[in-house]
């Protein structure tokens, strides 16, 4: 690898910023934004081209987003390019680049050229972005409250509303609301933007636990399963600490699965879980029955159920693993999900770990797992989390949700300097 000093080599060649250009059809690469990037200019033989084509990865050595590892040929390339207009083409650099991780610029790069990919051949594409939900009218938060979603998006704060995003995000897209919400209420109003990878607007409205829901301004009875919801709430995991009972259809019960579907996950979270959960599988056992006088257990000679083991099938049983571990597994399972989906379609995994009982070390060692999912996600903690360390939580966008004088308000928070 090549000795990187100072920007020398690693800016575009005037050839690179054309494919950078051509490659985006001189669209600006921020989702949504309508801005031309080429028109005419001062003479009818002159074009004004205000675009701009900014690196990923930093060229210079203390620039925006850093330099990856890359090489000087690697940041000198067009996969580290992005086209943009001249505002964005600003922004995105401000602030050593804080609003606009490498990971968002990549994601918007490749939902870009998915959807030219599909106006050029219609060709068919897992590709797909939330962009935002907007919050216009609820009892909780301030009116027309904003979101816009990363790829990777932290959500923290106090018991202030982090769930109710996350249920009236899954039910405009087409999930089912849950009952919690069927409260005499003013209306919840709540609109998504989406690209899938056109872009398409979802308005729901939310009154006394019925969901009506508009696309592109067109009422709709059902939604079409444009992006793919996994959803792992905070109520998941309250059955695994039972003692009894099939350890599949339990685990299956909290992400909404079959119990086929579910054992069907476990070779792929040998090769692509953690490598805690690598060790997980499922093993046909004699039945629980309960205890003797003595405190003994009792088992079937007969009957046979589903036990998960970690180690193999002398290894530690789900009902012995600790809350942490357990919630590690839902987390496992929820994850191979998402991977499953994703690879036929837009998929945004959802996880609600404000009570999950992980310390720093795991939490971080989540954050980079979670980094690591070929989906968009959208994980809530506590308030006033601050991670160990911040390199897991690079690319991730992050939020705090807080009581205002209106209702609970959103506002984005910058990643602070590790104490």
């Amino acid at each position: 690898m090549a000795v990187i000093s100072g920007r020398k080599g690693a800016d575009f060649k005037p050839s690179t910023v054309r494919t950078i250009a051509e490659r985006a059809n001189l669209r600006c690469v921020v989702p949504g934004c309508p801005t031309p990037t080429s028109g005419p200019g001062a003479t009818p033989q002159q074009v004004a081209l205000t675009g701009t084509a900014c690196h990923i990865y930093s060229a210079g050595v203390a620039g925006p987003r850093g330099r990856g590892g890359l090489s000087v040929e690697q940041l000198s390339c067009p996969e580290n390019g992005v086209w943009a207009c001249a505002t964005h083409g600003r922004l995105i650099d401000t602030n050593a680049g804080a609003a606009y991780p490498a990971d968002l610029l990549k994601g918007w790069k490749q939902l870009q050229e998915a959807q030219l990919r599909r106006e050029q051949d219609g060709q068919l594409t897992t590709v797909g972005w939330l962009g935002e939900i907007v919050v216009q009218k609820s009892f909780l938060f301030e009116k027309d409250t904003r979101l816009e979603l990363g790829q990777f998006t932290l959500l923290e704060g106090a018991s202030y509303g982090k769930t109710a995003i996350c249920d009236w995000l899954s039910a405009v897209l087409g999930e089912e609301l849950p009952h919690r919400w069927a409260i005499p209420s003013s209306p919840i109003l709540t609109s998504v933007v989406a690209f899938v990878p056109e872009k398409r607007r979802l308005d729901g409205t939310f009154d006394h636990g019925v969901t009506k829901l508009v696309i592109d301004g067109v009422p709709v009875v059902e939604v079409p399963k444009m992006i793919s919801v996994v959803y792992l709430r905070e109520s998941a995991g309250a059955l695994l600490h039972r003692r009894g009972g099939e350890d599949d259809e339990r685990i299956a019960a909290n992400l909404g699965l079959s119990r086929a579907v579910l054992r069907g996950l476990v070779p792929d979270i040998q090769r692509n879980g953690t490598t805690w959960g690598r060790d997980l599988a499922f093993y046909d056992e004699p039945k629980y029955l309960g205890e003797d006088e003595e405190g003994e257990d009792l088992h079937s000679d007969s009957e046979t159920e589903v036990t998960l083991r970690l180690g193999g099938p002398n290894g530690v049983a789900l009902g012995a693993l600790s809350g942490s571990e357990k919630v590690r597994v839902l987390l496992e399972f929820a994850c191979a999900l998402a991977r499953e989906r994703a690879r036929r379609g837009p998929t945004v995994l959802m996880l609600e770990g404000t009570e999950w009982p992980f310390d720093h070390r795991n939490m971080d060692a989540c954050g980079a797992f979670l980094s690591q999912q070929p989906c968009q996600v959208l994980l809530t903690v506590g308030d006033n989390w601050e991670p160990k360390t911040l390199e897991p939580w690079y690319g991730w966008s992050r939020y705090r949700v807080s009581k205002g004088s209106g209702g609970s308000r959103v506002e984005r928070l910058p990643w602070s300097e590790v104490r």
